[in-house]
């Protein structure tokens, strides 16, 4: 993160250093804190979610209470979206780079934005028409646009231009910038003709929980998010603003080889039988609940003792849908265990836990093995698409 450079004295830059340890320390604690309680949050959001929608789907599209549960859904989404940002800008957050085609990125934003934002207010893209990839998780990307992009929106009242550039660069010994190595970079800017901030705002951009919005229009996490965010990606980024000035924020991610990712929707077969293994009842309710729907056989197990059992004695079992973290047996040790009666058994884990706890149980997140709660039912079945692919029909055929 780079400001206005000045050069300070040494009171000034030993106060500078004891700042930053305290930045510092009070991200340590947020992340702890963010860590502890997305489990259980998350599992709770799953299950509000989940039950909303299966209500909300049975409603007649007449019944004025769709609505209603749409906002509930909503409400369960901003939740979610909360805990992300918490884990994000502490760096827990689990994720799955891949290479991406920034342009695109911006164009699907920019799409976006346009229906909120006010007539008032213009926004221009201007793209480089060979911009390398980059590599990154595409949700945090697209979540980088939105907060700069209504960042930029919301410092524009009665209107103004928005501008989103994106271009290649090259840092080298004439160019060097802090903290970026000499290399090929693509770099976004994020602009607006706003009001701008004064040297103490902008000094505190991104620190968490700092907002000028007030408490019923922000978090004060979205620019720490951001930040969180490039630094993951092992970018770079930079503020210039002054009052009345306007704002650019510019993003330096590394150029990656290879061409971008190109997002396919799994066609999700139905007819397969699914144990599930998860310490939660509202938890495995709604899941067999929700595969049922999808066409699904279902098998639950009420602990992991039970599930193994249920491997063991099951005429089929196409998948194990299992929790991570469970009493007395991991699901990296059922499926091991059960993968040993069933050689072949494909599993799919689910967690509500950050990355570093998934590490600690053995977990990849890389891949089609894993999902995070909380997830929605559209992403689940689509998953278990991606798992039992192609080759399902011939399994169906032939039996297990």
């Amino acid at each position: 993160m780079s400001f206005k450079k000045v050069r300070l004295g040494a009171a000034a830059e030993r106060e500078a250093i004891e700042s930053s340890l305290r930045q510092a320390e009070k991200m340590e604690a947020v992340g702890q804190l963010a860590g502890g309680i997305a489990h259980d949050f998350n599992n709770l959001l799953a299950v509000i979610q989940n039950y909303t929608r299966f209500v909300h789907d049975d409603l007649p599209e007449s019944d004025p209470r769709r609505a209603d549960l749409a906002e509930v859904m909503k409400a369960g989404e901003r939740g979610a979206d909360l805990v992300r940002q918490l884990l994000t800008f502490s760096r827990k957050e689990i994720v799955e780079p891949e290479i991406i085609d920034l342009n695109a990125s911006v164009v699907e934003i920019a799409h976006l934005i346009r229906r909120v934002l006010s007539e008032s207010t213009e926004i221009v893209t201007s793209l480089e028409p060979d911009l390398d990839a980059i590599e990154a998780d595409r949700s945090q990307v697209d979540q980088v646009l939105m907060n700069l992009s209504m960042n930029a929106a919301d410092a524009m009242p009665d209107g103004g231009t928005l501008e989103i550039r994106c271009f290649n660069c090259r840092i080298d010994e004439r160019t060097s910038i802090d903290e970026l190595r000499p290399g090929d970079y693509v770099c976004l800017t994020v602009s607006d003709n706003g009001q701008g901030m004064d040297p103490a705002v902008l000094s505190r951009a991104f620190e968490p929980f700092f907002t000028t919005k007030g408490r019923s229009s922000g978090t004060g996490l979205g620019l720490a998010s951001v930040y969180g965010i490039v630094q993951r990606s092992r970018g770079h980024i930079e503020v210039k603003s002054g009052p009345g000035e306007g704002t650019s924020v510019t993003i330096y991610f590394p150029s990656a080889q290879g061409s971008p990712t190109k997002v396919l929707e799994a066609s999700p077969p139905i007819g397969a039988t699914i144990l599930i293994a998860d310490d939660e009842e509202p938890i495995r309710k709604f899941l067999k609940r929700l595969l049922e729907r999808a066409g699904h056989t279902v098998i639950v197990g009420d602990d992991p003792h039970d599930a193994l059992e249920l491997a063991r004695t099951a005429t089929r079992v196409d998948l194990l849908l299992t929790d991570v973290v469970m009493p007395d047996m991991s699901g990296k040790e059922l499926a091991d265990r059960a993968g040993v009666l069933r050689p072949g058994l494909r599993t799919l884990f689910m967690s509500g836990y950050p990355e570093d706890i998934l590490v600690a149980h053995q977990i990849s997140i890389e891949g089609d093995n894993y999902i995070q709660k909380p997830f929605s039912g559209e992403a689940l079945v689509s998953k278990i698409g991606s798992i039992l692919g192609e080759s399902f029909q011939e399994v169906l055929e032939v039996g297990r």
